[in-house]
């Protein structure tokens, strides 16, 4: 009998499931094999500010309907992603970057490359410096922010420069107290992605 050989032979092509098959083929003999590519689903998309710029270095997570974390990547100079070869499926991709609020948007991979768009809103804050008489910052001083039901939703304590801030703040108007043997108070109105700078005065 002709001895035959054994070769793996893989088949990898853009946008398409690799495919493999053991092939036996005997020396100065020719063998056809035919490969059945299953095309390959996939998660393209790009991450924006809420101005519509592209937002490079953001870090964009897919996760499974168990909250199992199945590719990360992180944005392109041009806000771009790509996360190929995804089995068929729903997923949950989420874009975070320092400074902004994470968005999310559930996405259906069936074989094709999807195209998500997510848009990152600033943080809204409120920063500034704590001051004494004479003008001296003053360090160690717990600054806290109070919504209009009066509850505490941010608290921090000064920085040796007397510098303090908050993010990840609600809309509305907000108290701003800083403690103190005489605390003092002011009133500040935080918007959606806007940072509004307030000095107190002890």
């Amino acid at each position: 009998g002709i001895q035959r050989t054994p070769f793996s032979v893989i088949v990898l092509a853009p946008g398409y499931a690799p495919q493999a098959a053991v092939i036996n083929a005997a020396a100065g003999t020719e063998v056809g094999h035919d490969f059945a590519l299953a095309p390959a689903g996939g998660l393209s998309g790009s991450v924006r500010s809420a101005e519509d710029d592209p937002m490079p270095g953001a870090t964009v997570t897919l996760t499974d309907a168990a909250g199992a974390v199945v590719a990360q990547e992180v944005t392109g100079h041009d806000g771009t992603f790509l996360l190929p070869a995804l089995p068929g499926g729903g997923y949950t991709v989420t874009a975070t970057a320092t400074g902004h609020r994470p968005a999310s948007q559930q996405v259906q991979v069936n074989g094709t490359v999807e195209t998500a768009l997510l848009a990152l809103v600033a943080d809204s804050g409120v920063y500034g410096v704590v001051r004494g008489p004479g003008d001296a910052p003053v360090p160690g001083v717990t600054v806290s922010l109070a919504n209009t039901a009066g509850e505490i939703v941010a608290t921090t304590v000064t920085s040796a420069d007397g510098a303090y801030q908050l993010t990840g703040l609600a809309e509305g108007e907000h108290t701003l107290v800083a403690g103190g043997y005489q605390p003092v108070s002011a009133v500040v109105q935080v918007e959606d992605g806007q940072t509004a700078t307030i000095t107190l005065r002890l």
